[in-house]
C-alpha cells in the first residue's frame, strides 16, 4: 500500500523567495517616496499657475509697458499660502518663484521657477522648472533647465521665525516645569515669600512653610 507524502516548501525555496521580495521593496521603496513628494509637489506648481493668471493680466491691460516691480503683481506672499508652500515671490518680469516646505527634507525650502516668454509687450508662453530644487521631484511638464529670474520680491519666505525655532506661546509664568508639562502659578503666588507658621494667626489660610500655596488676606 502506497502512503501519499503531503511535499512543502524546502528551505532553500523559502529563501530565494525572502530574497526575492528584498529586492522588489529595495527598488520599489525610493520610487514610492520619489512619486509621494512629486504628488505633493504639484501643490506648489499651482500656487504658481496662480500667480501667472495675476501677471498675465497685468501684461494684457498695460500692454507690456510701466510694469510692476517684483513683488507688485498682486499674488506674492512672504507667509505660508498652504500646507506645502512657504511663500511666492516675483520679479520686475513677472518671473515667480515658489518657495516649499513640509514635504521632505529632500526638497525643505527649495524653489521651482514659472518664468514668461515675452515678445512684443506680450506673453506667448511660459516655462516651468527647478530653481534649487531637483528636477526629478517636479512634475514632467515642469522640467525645463536653465531658467533664471531678476530682483524677486517680498523677501525671502524662510523667516526669522523658522530661524529662532518654533513657538512655545507659553508666558514665563507658563514655562515647562520639570517633567515637561506646563506650570500655572496662581496669582497670588509669584512672589517668592514664604508662609511662615504664624501665617495662621494673621489671617492666612496656610498653616505652615508652604511655597505658593497661600498669601495673606
Amino acid at each position: 500500500m502506497k502512503h501519499a507524502f503531503q511535499k512543502g516548501f524546502t528551505l532553500i525555496e523559502l529563501m530565494i523567495v525572502v530574497a526575492i521580495i528584498g529586492i522588489l521593496a529595495a527598488i520599489a521603496l525610493p520610487w514610492y517616496q520619489d512619486y509621494a513628494v512629486r504628488a505633493k509637489m504639484s501643490e506648489a506648481v499651482l500656487a504658481a499657475s496662480q500667480c501667472r493668471t495675476a501677471v498675465s493680466e497685468v501684461y494684457q491691460a498695460k500692454g507690456g509697458t510701466a510694469l510692476p516691480a517684483g513683488g507688485g503683481w498682486g499674488c506674492e506672499s512672504a507667509n505660508p499660502t498652504t500646507q506645502y508652500v512657504r511663500g511666492v515671490q516675483t520679479d520686475e518680469k513677472g518671473a515667480v518663484q515658489v518657495t516649499v516646505h513640509n514635504i521632505s527634507a529632500d526638497v525643505e525650502d527649495k524653489t521651482l521657477l514659472l518664468v514668461p516668454e515675452v515678445s512684443d509687450g506680450k506673453i506667448v508662453g511660459w516655462k516651468c522648472g527647478p530653481g534649487t530644487v531637483d528636477a526629478k521631484y517636479l512634475p514632467g511638464a515642469c522640467r525645463e533647465t536653465g531658467l533664471t529670474v531678476g530682483t524677486l520680491a517680498p523677501s525671502s519666505p524662510t523667516t526669522e521665525a523658522s530661524a529662532a525655532g518654533p513657538e512655545t506661546g507659553l508666558s514665563a509664568s507658563h514655562a515647562p516645569g520639570r517633567w515637561g508639562a506646563a506650570i500655572r502659578r496662581p496669582r497670588s503666588c509669584r512672589t517668592s515669600r514664604r508662609a511662615s507658621p504664624t501665617d495662621a494667626h494673621r489671617g492666612s489660610a496656610c498653616p505652615g512653610p508652604r511655597p505658593c500655596t497661600c498669601h495673606r488676606s
